[in-house]
C-alpha cells in the first residue's frame, strides 16, 4: 500500500473510486447514481492550485483504493481552515489506510499555513469517528438531522484538529 498526493494524471483513476464508492458506502454523501461528475472536471480539480486543495491517494499496487480531499478557505479571513472528505473501498477499512491518508494530509497543511482542519461525520459511523480521534479531531457540535437517507433522519458530529 502507498500514499501519494493525486494529479491530473490521476483523473481517471480517481473518478472510478467515486463511482465506486457511491455504490457501496453507507455514508458518503452521494447516492449510487447521484454523483454527475465527468472525467474532464475531476481532470480540472486535480489542475487546481496545489495551496487551495489536496487530494491524497491510497493504492494497492496501481489501484486507487481510498483518497483523502482538503479544500482551503477561499476568503482571507478562512484562508488558515481547510475542510476535509475521505472515502475509503470497503475491503481496505480498518487496515491503517485512513491513518496514513491523514499523516499526508498533516504535511500539506503545514506546508501551506493551514492552522485547522475540518469534517462532519454521521454520528453512527463509529469506524469513521475512531479513526479521526486517533488522529487528533475532536468533536465541536452535532449537526441535528443533518443526513436523510432512507426515509430517516441521521445526526452528524462536526469535527476539528488545531494545528
Amino acid at each position: 500500500m502507498e500514499i501519494r498526493r493525486l494529479n491530473r494524471r490521476y483523473y481517471k483513476k480517481l473518478h472510478k473510486l467515486f463511482y465506486n464508492l457511491d455504490k457501496e458506502s453507507e455514508f458518503l454523501l452521494f447516492e449510487e447514481g447521484e454523483r454527475k461528475i465527468t472525467e474532464e472536471e475531476v481532470h480540472k480539480m486535480l489542475s487546481s492550485s496545489l495551496e487551495d486543495l489536496v487530494f491524497i491517494g491510497a493504492f494497492d499496487g496501481e489501484e486507487l483504493i481510498g483518497y483523502l480531499s482538503s479544500f482551503r478557505g477561499k476568503y482571507n479571513r478562512i484562508r488558515h481552515v481547510s475542510y476535509s472528505v475521505v472515502g475509503i473501498i470497503k475491503k481496505y477499512r480498518s487496515k491503517g489506510i485512513g491513518r496514513k491518508l491523514f499523516e499526508e494530509l498533516f504535511i500539506w497543511a503545514y506546508e501551506n499555513n493551514i492552522k485547522r482542519l475540518e469534517l462532519t461525520v454521521a454520528c453512527n459511523n463509529i469506524i469513521a469517528i475512531n479513526l479521526y480521534k486517533k488522529v487528533g479531531f475532536k468533536v465541536e457540535g452535532l449537526k441535528k438531522r443533518a443526513i436523510f437517507k432512507d426515509g430517516l433522519y441521521y445526526d452528524e458530529y462536526y469535527m476539528s484538529k488545531l494545528l
